[in-house]
């Protein structure tokens, strides 16, 4: 019985602190470095501004990080490859 009432109240306290666990993100046009800040689109180059969240175009489904981002693996790039840069670290380049 305590068991059942440990997990209820274990429940409880994960729904009162689930919107505090909600995934944070950047709305498209704020600044990135890779995919994954971003809330839908794709983390693209900017002329004007540099590396942004940008509406992926609806033909496109693959949402991907532009050359000069941060990337773990090579699917994250737009283009190009996922390389080594040794003053930051794994980067899409073309």
């Amino acid at each position: 019985m305590q068991f059942k009432v440990a997990l209820v109240s274990l429940f409880a306290a994960m729904a009162i602190a689930a919107p505090g666990l909600e995934k944070r993100c950047t709305a498209d046009g704020g600044s990135c470095t890779q995919l994954s800040q971003c809330c839908s689109g794709n983390c693209e180059y900017d002329s004007s501004i540099g590396l942004v969240c940008k509406p992926a175009a609806k033909m496109m489904e693959k949402r991907c990080t532009a050359n000069g981002g941060s990337c773990t693996q090579l699917s994250q790039c737009c283009s190009g490859n996922c390389e080594y840069d040794s003053s930051i670290g794994l980067v899409c380049k073309a």
